[in-house]
């Protein structure tokens, strides 16, 4: 067991560093099945034991298979660690006079991350595992905590850095279910049918994601309304936020004349959309929902300059562009709201210059 759970917590390590926390609940067990008491010195002397040595060897020797670039390019790796560094150390639009990350994370993040049903069943979960604290719950809890908490402290605020606890939510969940069955028996039946629809709308939640997904992707619909819409010849302009950005914005159609901009500290947005006429642009929701969001109090003061550049230039709105995440008539897209799942399926703005 110390030898699979070192080399399964080293290969989690190689592919994401923070999984390394999940240690801790290996380490929860391993004390609770040692020591027969609580008391700190009792707990203290479980930790040496020739067995978490093995496991701790366990963990350097699957980290060495699984990532030996580390050791064998180790500029990259400090390199990829700088820049990391200055990813998490610069202000992320998203999370800006958003709430504390307790919040962001705790409601958020998780709530879109397991649907809305889930993550209250999971909360309830939760709650009872802190009230019960079996040596399961402890276990459990001890991996999900330090994870948790450690979460809120990052710049960036995603979904996509729940993932790794979202089985234990499932967990919890499972384990909400089961003690409303126990104590409350005469509804048995009331409990496991609230379970099914529980299921239900998450799976029908996923359904209309996956379906959208599958469908014309939104940044085509934006090209075929320009196909549709503006005269052949005519100059399009895309603003990226980035340098080789190809993926945010649509496609420039056949015969059109496409010209891209870079917006970043550096650009001069004013003279842009002031000095230069283009006959259609389009915005991506990735730039312009904390622009119009925050205004003033954007971290990025190249986004402040380029708002006030639109709001005294000559493009109009022609058209918003949106792909709702619907299924059996119902609409899910506030379930996705998050940057993770904006990027795939953002909202598209087309601006025509007015004469």
């Amino acid at each position: 067991i110390y030898i699979f759970s070192g080399l399964a917590i080293g290969v989690a390590v190689a592919l994401r560093a923070p999984l390394g926390i999940l240690a801790f609940a290996s380490v929860t067990a391993h004390v609770l099945h040692s020591s027969n008491t609580r008391k700190t010195i009792n707990v203290v002397s479980t930790l040496i034991d020739w067995r978490l040595v093995t496991m701790a060897l366990c963990i350097c020797l699957a980290y060495v298979v699984t990532s030996p670039h580390t050791f064998l390019y180790p500029d990259r790796f400090l390199e990829g660690l700088k820049i990391q560094w200055e990813y998490q150390s610069e202000p992320f639009p998203d999370a800006v006079d958003a709430g504390p990350g307790l919040y962001q994370y705790g409601w958020n993040m998780l709530s879109q991350a397991l649907g809305y049903p889930l993550y209250f069943l999971a909360a309830a979960g939760v709650v009872i595992a802190l009230i019960k604290r079996s040596a399961a719950d402890w276990i459990i809890l001890s991996a999900f905590i330090p994870y948790f908490i450690l979460t809120t402290f990052t710049s960036w605020v995603v979904v996509r850095y729940m993932l790794p606890i979202l089985p234990l939510l499932v967990i919890f969940a499972a384990r909400a279910v089961f003690e409303c069955v126990r104590f409350l028996p005469p509804y048995r039946r009331a409990i496991l049918s609230l379970m099914t629809a529980v299921v239900v709308v998450t799976l029908v939640a996923d359904y209309a994601r996956l379906r959208m997904q599958a469908d014309t992707n939104v940044r085509d619909v934006a090209t075929a309304w320009i196909q549709k819409n503006a005269p052949a010849e005519s100059s399009v302009l895309k603003v990226s936020l980035y340098l080789g950005d190809v993926y945010f914005n649509p496609a420039t159609p056949p015969n059109y004349d496409g010209v891209t901009f870079l917006l970043d500290a550096r650009s001069d947005s004013r003279s842009l959309l002031l000095d230069y006429r283009f006959n259609y642009m389009i915005l991506n929701e990735t730039l312009y929902k904390n622009m119009e969001r925050l205004g003033e109090r954007h971290p990025w003061h190249h986004i402040q300059r380029f708002q006030r550049a639109l709001g005294e230039s000559r493009y109009k709105l022609a058209a918003t562009i949106r792909k709702p995440v619907e299924a059996f008539g119902l609409d899910f897209s506030n379930w996705f709201t998050a940057q993770d799942y904006s990027l795939v399926n953002p909202e598209i703005r087309i601006y025509q210059y007015q004469d």
